[in-house]
């Protein structure tokens, strides 16, 4: 298995917001399916560095990044390629090329995400109120 991250190409785009798109209808309770449309990658990824994950030549998985504030915005991973270290892979791409203190936001009730992240040295600064219910605000130093 060879993973490959590179930069986010337009010819992704389709791609990525289907995955967006499917994953948040499929494993994010706490939105309101109504709410979600195929724009909302393009939406929420708007002026941010976009990294991609291929194995073997197909798209794993991806990492949008605030880069003024190092803050990652999203991280999505295709289910097939769980398990094999992509997500973590990404986040170190970024701190490749931006660096520490990296911060992130992560949904109370995404306890995957929460507990991948503490696995990974993230810290809980604080925790807040969304749209989308609690969150925890978190930190890479």
């Amino acid at each position: 298995m060879q993973i490959i991250l590179r930069d986010y190409h337009i010819t992704d785009k389709k791609y990525l917001a289907l995955l967006f798109y499917q994953i948040q209808q499929e494993e994010f309770p706490w939105i309101d399916k109504n709410t979600l449309f195929l724009t909302d990658f393009e939406r929420s990824t708007e002026g941010e560095r976009i990294f991609v994950a291929e194995v073997n030549g197909k798209i794993a998985g991806f990492i949008s990044v605030w880069t003024p504030d190092k803050f990652i915005h999203n991280l999505f991973v295709v289910k097939n390629f769980r398990h094999l270290h992509i997500g973590q892979a990404l986040i170190e791409k970024v701190l490749l090329t931006f660096g520490k203190p990296l911060t992130l936001k992560c949904i109370a009730q995404n306890k995957t995400a929460l507990q991948f992240y503490l696995s990974h040295g993230w810290i809980i600064q604080e925790d807040g109120i969304c749209d989308e219910g609690t969150y925890y605000l978190m930190i890479l130093e």
